[in-house]
Order: structure tokens, then sequence, then C-alpha cells
């Protein structure tokens, strides 16, 4: 399938005008071969509004007048258009920061936004909808608006409900961009992402553009960095790379402590049981070896040691012994420190590979490798240390977004991941070197991106 991104500079409260230059594009995209084409965020009535009132002058119902004008455009060409615009609720005059999937007959589905950006709660309710998978001639598209993308368990639900592409409508101020979460949304899916973002400044609010098509191995297929335009590619089938998950692994997901000082929602009802917080040292250091070697490559290194999965011995070298954990634990008295380390262990179901986690006390962790590295435990492992909480990951849980963010659920300050070198944790963004020739810094790198949200 072709699809297209629209990118465009609306002008506030101008919905005629507005409509006139994106049926344009919409026309242009069409005639390109485009069969599915996405409209930014609020397309239509831009965006700044200071409150009800003010919004009040451009809300219209869904379906409404101006949903019919694309539906036109849609019967012509047998195509599908996905739009952001405001919607006011008939029954109870609610107004909603809303997307509709319009096709040769009409309003095929809409979705109203969840997650509302900064100015959003002064006009606009809470999308009621829950997020929403259309059925359109052009396969099943799931709705994400602005927003929304920060927030993973959106496209992860997406997913699950069968999306085989993600309209992505935007009115996005921060730069670099293509944003890299945008890609990371792409890429933990396996779904491919048509990102349509708006340009031009608002009452002193500059959108940024940068609108791109992703493929489902998150490949960036176009994009557009300034300027009104369209752009398009051809988009293959949904690849499935990250299994979904357990249900009930998925429920903490669902609470939202991060509203609140977390010092304050930890320690709720007399229960002390987050960490005061400290400023410590962190390495990385690329060691295999024995442990009768470690002491002297950690030199003088302090803080936390983080060394590879594996680093203590592969499977066929002797296993992690008792041993072996009292000699790290020792290293770790003498220097003040603690040590993060991957070596292997005889299981019931054979060699696996196990995560220590030693501080001059001892073991303070010990995970193993869960059956598929790619599911998350519905336990998160974390652990308290030097007056930190620490979360402890295998590299191979990074491709999907819920073991790092149930660890941050859980209170993690920092996470340590230990990789194996094949599981490809840095995962950088396949076309990342021919964006750096052309000027542009490295910030397609899923680590970083994940941190960002």
């Amino acid at each position: 399938m072709r699809a297209a991104a629209i990118q465009t500079s609306p002008i506030l409260y101008e919905v005629a005008a507005n409509t006139d230059r994106l049926l344009a594009l919409a026309e242009e995209a069409f005639r390109g071969g485009a069969q599915l084409v996405v409209a930014p965020e609020m397309a239509t009535s831009g965006y700044c509004f200071h409150d009800r009132a003010d919004a009040a002058r451009v809300v219209e119902p869904i379906p409404g007048p101006t949903t019919e004008r694309f539906a036109k455009l849609c019967h012509r060409h047998g195509g599908v258009l996905v739009l952001g615009l405001a919607e006011e609720d008939p029954a109870s005059h609610a107004y909603y920061n809303a997307m509709a999937a319009i096709g040769a007959q009409g309003v095929l589905g809409k979705y109203r936004k969840i997650h509302g950006f900064v100015s959003e709660p002064r006009w606009a309710t809470d999308g009621d909808l829950g997020p929403v998978v259309v059925e359109t001639p052009v396969g099943r598209v799931g709705l994400l608006d602005c927003m929304d993308v920060e927030y993973m368990e959106m496209t992860r639900m997406l997913q699950a409900l069968g999306a085989d592409v993600i309209a992505f409508s935007a009115n996005w101020p921060t730069a670099p961009l293509p944003s890299p979460i945008w890609w990371v949304r792409a890429r933990e899916t396996g779904i491919p992402l048509v990102a349509a973002n708006r340009i031009g400044e608002e009452r002193g609010v500059r959108f940024s553009g940068g609108s791109a098509i992703f493929g489902s191995d998150g490949a960036l297929l176009a994009q557009l960095q300034t300027g009104e335009g369209v752009i398009s590619a051809e988009i293959g089938a949904k690849s499935r790379r990250s299994p979904l998950p357990a249900a009930e692994s998925l429920l903490p997901l669902s609470l939202s402590p991060y509203l609140y000082d977390p010092h304050e929602i930890f320690r709720l009802y007399g229960r002390d049981v987050l960490p005061e917080g400290t400023v410590t040292e962190v390495h990385a250091l690329p060691f295999h070896g024995h442990v009768r070697d470690l002491e002297r490559a950690i030199g003088a290194r302090g803080g936390l040691i983080l060394l590879p999965e594996f680093a203590l011995g592969d499977p066929g070298e002797p296993p992690l012994g008792d041993a072996d954990i009292a000699e790290i634990a020792r290293i770790c008295a003498a220097r003040g420190i603690a040590i993060a380390a991957g070596g292997w262990q005889e299981t019931g179901d054979g060699p696996a590979s196990v995560l220590l986690l030693v501080a001059p006390d001892g073991l303070l962790l010990r995970r193993v490798r869960p059956a598929s590295s790619q599911l998350p435990s519905p336990d998160p492992s974390v652990v308290d240390w030097g007056g930190m909480r620490i979360g402890l990951l295998f590299g191979g849980e990074l491709e999907p977004p819920e073991p790092a963010h149930l660890a941050a659920l859980a209170g993690a300050d920092v996470l340590l991941v230990a990789d194996s070198g094949h599981e490809r944790a840095s995962v950088p963004h396949p076309d990342a070197e021919e964006h750096k020739a052309r000027g542009g810094d490295e910030h397609f790198f899923l680590p970083k991106a994940r941190a960002m949200t």
C-alpha cells in the first residue's frame, strides 16, 4: 500500500481556507498513487486556543460539514484520509481534540485524544473512546494523536487491536525531527507509522515539521523536514518484531504514579519504600574473563560497575558458583562499589544466562533470562543500594517497551542493561549513518529515545 503524509501550516480559526489547502494537498497525494493519506492534528482550525470560548469558534460535529468535503474527495479516488480536527459532541456539547478516518461513504471511525498536551485541558475533554483501530478498504488503521505517542501502551494497544498501519497526526514543536519517539513506536510494534506534522508559528509556538513515514522495521521511508507538501512511500505488511506480553504483566502500566512527586506517592501512609537518592558514578566495562581478573580490570573505578551478559563465563565454561559471588562481594567491600555482571548457570531446562547484582554485603539480585527475553516479567527486577533504586535488564529486553517502563514505575533511578553483543541492545535507526552524513545528529538510538519517554 502507498501511504502519504501532508505537512501544512494552518491559520488559526480559518477553517474554510485551511480545508481548501488540505483538499488540494490530499488531491496531490491521491493522484500520486496514495491509498491512505494522513493530515496533521487540528489541521482545519489551528491549535493554540486560550479556552473553551476560544475553541467554540471552530468546533464541529464528526460527521459534519468538513468531513463531508473530504468524503467527496475520497469517493473520487477510492482512498482513505485521516484528519485531525476540533470536535463538538452534539449530545453533551463537550469539545474534543479528535481524529476522523474518512472514506468514500463518509466517516469510517473517529478517535478522541486521550493524553492532552499542556494547553488542551483549557478547552478539550479527555478522550472517552479508548484506543481506536478503524476497518477501512485499505486495511486496519490505528489512530494516534500527537502526545499519545509519548505513551508506549497506546501503540501496544493498537497492536493488540490488530492495526496494520498507524496514522499519527501531530502538532509537534520540538526538534530534532523526525522525532526518535515516533521511530521507536514503529520499531517496537512492527507496524508502519505515517506521521503528519504541521509547520508554522501560532501565538508564539513554532511547529517543527519533519513529517515522516516509517516501515514495519523502523526504516525511515520518507521525510519532509520543512515547508508545506506531501511525502509518500510504499509500506509493507506488518511484522510482529516484538510479541505482546501476557495481559497481567501490563496491568501496572495502567497506573500513573508519575503524576505526583515520587517521594510523596511511594511513601504514602508512612510506608518509606523509596531511597533518598544520591549521585554516583556508573561505568560500563567491556570485560570477559575470570572472576580472578576482575579486580585488576575495574582499576580505580567507583560507584556502579556494569559488565556484559556472559562477562564471567559462557556456557561450556564453569558456571557461576557461590565462591565466585563471594569473591565479587569481597571486591565490592574493598572498594565500596556494586557490580552487575552476567554469567550462566544450570537450570531444569538446561544452561541459562544469569545476571547478578553484587554489593559489599553480598548478592542483591539474581535474574535468570526469561524463556523469551522479549517478554517482560510481571515483577520488575529492582533493588535498593547506596541511596538509589537499580533496575537490571538483559539486552534483548530493550526491544519491547514494557520491561524498562515497569522498572520505572517501580521507582528505578537507573537501569543497568547487560548485553551479550548479540541482542542489539543499542539499536540504531537503519538510516542513522545516512542521516548523520547529511548533517543530522545521531538521535535515532533506541536507549536514548526510550529515556525520553
